[in-house]
């Protein structure tokens, strides 16, 4: 018999997927750093454009785990120790839908100035948060509102998104080489983080499915 889900343990889930979700963001961020600077572009357009994505990546992984730790669900950790005192605290729920938001929107920023949809490394990320959505437990109206939201951005970004950038023939395919190989990891980190969740979540086995039991047994011939 499985222990029952409680809502504390939602809570520290949702601390942990978002960790491994930022940690996969900046991974993939690292190596889709700018290619070394040719004469169509300062060095310090490189730098900032960098540092544009780590501030990015850092305020939404701040903001969103701050917003599960207040949760009042996650409060039950550390609210002892302030000896009684009344500390205000928000929904879980709230928690959740802050910290799928600010994800979708930094995604979002990070397709747009990666090239748009069918270029970007971070694209694989728009299929990935509302499959998180499902394994924490969100309503169907809030997952289903993440793949609304996970589907306009790829779209728009498809269609009207990207930062289009002057240079020449050497930087472009240094920049693209790069461009593979974080989508790449981009990728495939997704899949692992989605078949984590899916493994984690995965229903009770059924007598029979495996071979080792008959689901149906013949009635006895007469």
């Amino acid at each position: 018999m499985g222990r029952d889900i409680q809502p504390l343990n939602v809570a520290g889930a949702a601390l942990l997927m978002q960790v491994l979700f930022m940690v996969i963001v900046a991974a993939t961020s690292y190596m889709y750093r700018s290619a070394p600077p040719a004469t169509a572009f300062p060095r310090h357009d490189h730098v900032s454009a960098a540092a544009r994505r780590l501030l990015w990546i850092l305020s939404v992984a701040l903001a969103s785990i701050a917003a599960i730790l207040v949760s009042d669900q996650f409060s039950a950790v550390w609210e002892p120790l302030f000896d009684g005192a009344t500390i205000d605290t928000v929904s879980m729920a709230w928690s959740l839908n802050t910290m799928f938001v600010l994800d979708l929107l930094l995604i979002g920023y990070l397709v747009k100035g990666s090239g748009g949809s069918q270029r970007s490394p971070f694209s694989a990320a728009l299929f990935t948060i509302p499959s998180l959505g499902i394994f924490l437990r969100t309503p169907p109206a809030s997952f289903m509102s993440y793949a609304a939201i996970s589907g306009a951005i790829y779209v728009l970004m498809l269609f009207g998104g990207g930062d289009e950038v002057a240079m020449d023939d050497l930087l472009r395919t240094q920049q693209a080489h790069m461009g593979k190989r974080a989508a790449a990891f981009m990728t495939i980190a997704c899949l692992m983080l989605a078949m984590l969740t899916g493994y984690i979540t995965r229903p009770i086995p059924v007598r029979g499915l495996d071979g080792s039991a008959k689901l149906l047994a013949r009635p006895p011939s007469r």
